[in-house]
Order: C-alpha cells, then sequence, then structure tokens
C-alpha cells in the first residue's frame, strides 16, 4: 500500500481530482494553482514521456470529476446505457487531459531540467493548447484555467486577453513553490504581483459606453424536466406555462426572453395555437419576445436551433452556428453514416448557415444571441457582439439534471460578459436564469428548479475592448517562444554531435 501511495502517478491523479473544486459552484480558485503546483513539483526534471504521463493522470482525474454530467445527459435524458455512459465520460476525460499534457511533454523536451525555460514552454504552449483543444472536433472548452478567475483581481485581464492567457499567472502561481526552491522565487513572485497588479487595474478601466435608453427584460424560466418534456401529455402544458408566465410579464418589459428550444416541437407546429396568440399580445403591448425554437428549414430538409423574434411583424430567425458534435451533428464520412442507418441507430445534423446570422433590434437597440454551446466560445460571441449593446444567451442545462454543469455553464457566460463589457442576459429551462453585469456580477438569478421569471432594466453598451478586436489571434506571438527554445535545442545537438 505505501508503495502505491509513493507512485507518481496517483499522488498526479489524486492532484487533479482536487482541481474541479476551484471551479463554480465550488470556487475555491486558489485550490486550481495549488493542485498544480503539485502536478508541477511531479514533472519537473523528468523525461517527455514521464512529463506526458503524469500529465494525463491529473487531466484525467480532474476532467472525471469536473465532467461526470456527461453520464446524466447520455444515460439519464438520452437512454444510452449505464456502462457505454461511463466509457463515455473517461474517453471524454483522458482525451481532454491529452492537451494539458502535452504542454507537460514540450516543457520536458525543450526545457529538460533547466527551470526558466522548463517554465517559458509551460506559460506558452499551455494558451496554445486551450486554443487547440476549442478547435479539434469541433471543439470542447469546459474548465479551461482561466474560468476559474473569474471572481479575482485576474478578471481585469478577460478584455484584453480573453480566456485563454489569463491561464499564464495561474500557472505563475502554481509554479511558485518550485521556482523558490530553484532559486527563482523573486523572479516568478514579480512577475505574478505584475498580473496582478495589471488585473486590478483593468476591472478599473471601461471600453464600452451607455447607448441610448435602458431596455427593461424580463427572463423566464419554465422549470420543464428534460424527461418529461417530449412526453407528448406535457406538450400543451409546457406551451401554456410559457404563456402564462409571459402574461406575468408583458406589460412590464421592452424584451422577454425564453429558453433554448423553450416548447417540445417545432415552431411552425406550435405557430396556430401559441405563437400566433403571443404575436398579437406582443404588437399590442409593443414588446419583444426572443424564444428558443426548433425552426424547419424546407430548402435543406432540415431543423435549425435557432432563437426568434416575435413583435408583432413577420418572425425573424437567428439560427445557431457553432453546434454540438455527435449531438446536433455528426462528424463522420460517408460511409459510417451508411453502417448507422443500417444499424438503425439515430442520428441527423441541423442545419447551420449564415442566412440567418444576424443580430435583433429591439426598441432601437441591437440585441445579439447565442445559443447553448456558442457561449463557450469567446472569439464567435466577439463577431457579433460588436454590432449589439446586449447580449442574450438561450440555453438548456436541464440536460445535466442537478449536477453542477449548469454553475459551470453559467460562469462561462460570466466571462463572456468580460470579455466584452456588456450584459448578458440568460435563459435556461431549469435554471441557472440570469442578468450577468458588464463587470460579470450576478446581479440577478431565478433559482434552479423554479418556474418563476425575473425583470430587470438593463443600459445597452457599445464599444469594442481589445478582445473582441484581436480576438484570439494574439495567441500566435506565444508560438515564438516555444520556436526559440526549439532553435536553441537543435543548435544544442549539433555542437553535441560535432563534439
Amino acid at each position: 500500500m505505501s508503495a502505491l501511495l509513493k507512485s507518481p502517478y496517483l499522488q498526479a491523479a489524486l492532484a487533479g481530482s482536487v482541481m474541479p473544486l476551484a471551479f463554480a459552484p465550488f470556487e475555491y480558485w486558489w485550490l486550481l494553482p495549488l493542485s498544480l503546483a503539485g502536478l508541477m513539483w511531479l514533472q519537473f526534471g523528468r523525461s517527455p514521456q514521464q512529463a506526458f504521463l503524469l500529465g494525463v493522470a491529473y487531466g484525467t482525474a480532474g476532467f472525471i470529476g469536473g465532467l461526470h454530467w456527461i453520464y446524466i445527459s447520455t444515460h439519464v435524458y438520452s437512454g444510452a446505457p449505464a456502462l457505454l455512459s461511463v466509457f463515455l465520460v473517461l474517453l471524454l476525460a483522458a482525451y481532454v487531459s491529452l492537451y494539458g499534457a502535452a504542454v507537460a511533454g514540450i516543457a520536458a523536451w525543450l526545457g529538460r531540467d533547466r527551470f526558466l525555460p522548463w517554465l517559458l514552454c509551460y506559460l506558452s504552449a499551455w494558451p496554445l493548447l486551450e486554443w487547440l483543444r476549442g478547435q479539434v472536433f469541433d471543439g470542447f472548452l469546459w474548465l479551461s484555467l482561466g474560468y476559474s478567475q473569474t471572481d479575482t483581481w485576474l478578471s481585469g485581464w478577460a478584455p484584453y486577453t480573453g480566456v485563454f492567457a489569463m491561464a499564464i499567472p495561474v500557472l505563475l502561481m502554481a509554479a511558485l513553490p518550485l521556482a523558490i526552491k530553484q532559486g527563482r522565487g523573486l523572479l516568478v513572485g514579480g512577475l505574478l504581483a505584475l498580473c496582478f497588479v495589471g488585473g486590478y487595474w483593468g476591472q478599473t478601466v471601461s471600453w464600452t459606453e451607455a447607448s441610448g435608453e435602458p431596455l427593461r427584460v424580463a427572463i423566464v424560466q419554465g422549470n420543464i424536466e428534460q424527461g418529461d418534456k417530449w412526453r407528448p401529455e406535457f406538450r400543451e402544458p409546457t406551451a401554456q406555462t410559457y404563456y402564462q408566465l409571459t402574461e406575468q410579464v408583458l406589460s412590464e418589459a421592452d424584451l422577454i426572453v425564453w429558453p433554448e428550444v423553450a416548447v417540445p416541437g417545432a415552431f411552425r407546429s406550435f405557430y396556430p395555437t401559441l405563437f400566433e396568440l403571443l404575436q398579437a399580445r406582443l404588437a399590442a403591448e409593443q414588446t419583444d419576445l426572443l424564444a428558443g425554437v426548433m425552426r424547419w428549414n424546407d430548402a435543406t430538409e432540415q431543423y435549425a436551433n435557432s432563437v426568434v423574434q416575435l413583435n408583432g411583424s413577420e418572425p425573424v430567425f437567428y439560427d445557431k452556428q457553432h453546434l454540438v458534435p455527435f449531438a446536433e451533428f455528426f462528424p463522420v464520412p460517408d460511409f459510417v453514416r451508411g453502417w448507422l442507418a443500417s444499424l438503425e441507430l439515430p442520428y441527423s445534423d441541423l442545419y447551420t448557415g449564415k442566412d440567418n446570422f444576424r443580430v435583433f433590434d429591439v426598441d432601437g437597440q441591437k440585441v445579439a444571441a447565442s445559443i447553448c454551446f456558442e457561449d463557450v466560445f469567446g472569439d464567435e460571441i466577439a463577431e457579433l457582439a460588436g454590432q449589439a449593446g446586449l447580449l442574450v444567451s438561450v440555453s438548456n442545462d436541464a440536460w445535466f439534471g442537478r449536477s453542477i454543469a449548469a454553475p459551470q455553464h453559467e460562469q462561462i457566460a460570466r466571462m463572456r460578459a468580460l470579455e466584452m463589457q456588456r450584459w448578458v442576459v440568460r435563459s435556461t429551462p431549469t435554471g441557472y436564469s440570469a442578468f450577468i453585469s458588464p463587470q460579470g456580477e450576478l446581479v440577478q438569478r431565478i433559482a434552479r428548479f423554479q418556474k418563476a421569471t425575473a425583470v430587470a432594466e438593463l443600459q445597452p453598451r457599445l464599444g469594442i475592448t481589445p478582445y473582441m478586436k484581436l480576438r484570439n489571434s494574439y495567441l500566435w506571438l506565444f508560438i515564438l517562444p516555444l520556436l526559440w527554445l526549439l532553435l536553441e535545442r537543435l543548435r544544442r545537438a549539433g555542437r553535441q554531435a560535432l563534439d
């Protein structure tokens, strides 16, 4: 037993198991650098292969804890066998761990046992590899390091760098114990102090300004459980729930927001019995509704995950652009599709296209919408946010039951508010529905699993933050230190060969 406890791989896994506690809903942010400090201590001075495997052990253990809610969505609500759902959680955790493990392998290969080059590799490669995690297989960016810092001074970096480079001060904190051991504590401590001072200063600077009159915005949370939503007997009661809740706030709001696919069925099938009636009421009250719906596209014979704007005029749609792989589309070749069809396994691709990629006009103000998975990608949100004074995010976190996924997703939305310095309005079926300030603060929130509405007066803001202008393009600069270290290694290898 004692020999097992001495295994560096078990120690790395134990350190990784603490990692999810740094994020919502726990938000013990200081545990993340402490956890990473243990990993760095174990990795430094080891071979690239050992460092990589230690990173896999750390990341797999951490992401199992942080992403266990995948089991709920696949088994409880999608009907996959329990063993298959467990396997999918393990597979996803192991896959996501590869990016941090690759950072460790690169650092061990280029830096070896020289602390400063090793640390420079970590600081350069980690933001790049997290960005890459958002590109491969259409991206999965849950639990990026920067999200742990939404409530610290470091959040002041968000409108400048976005979430990825916010990993740097987290890594500096983690490296500090090792830096002290290596006689570099003053240097690393000084850099860390600059990061905190810069973050504090960043919180005091506003890149946006008030634009036009405030909007009275209402959010509607119907509290329809995912397991009940698509049962035939819940179809009309669900529609009536949203109609009645909307009536409660109709005279109070300029804009009302419903969650993603609020009612269980196509927009056109609900139009005569629900949306047409709402059209008349909205027109009478001069109020707009933004509602998540499934829109049928006659041209492609596909459904689109959409947000519809209703206000008495013709309905206007925004279609979801960034679909969820293996849920809303299947990134597989045609022969695999044929195999799925032959086995009678259900699969389909939702429609996505730029024909309904737009901002909405609400009482003279521009409003940009995003749907569920889209708000994970800050650079994509920035594309429309620059034209809009208010951001609306509709989602369906009911897929994850009472797990930690909903607060994690809310924390992601808070980061988008910080990056764009705009109000974010979130509406979900079972929570959390909330108003998030341009400073990333939760100003008002409807409790989870509660049927309720909330109304707030929000001030639209216009302006472009540095991150909105650069987005993630600046990350390419992080390749330069890695290239320099690679050339240095090749030169040293060449000299050794000549000797």
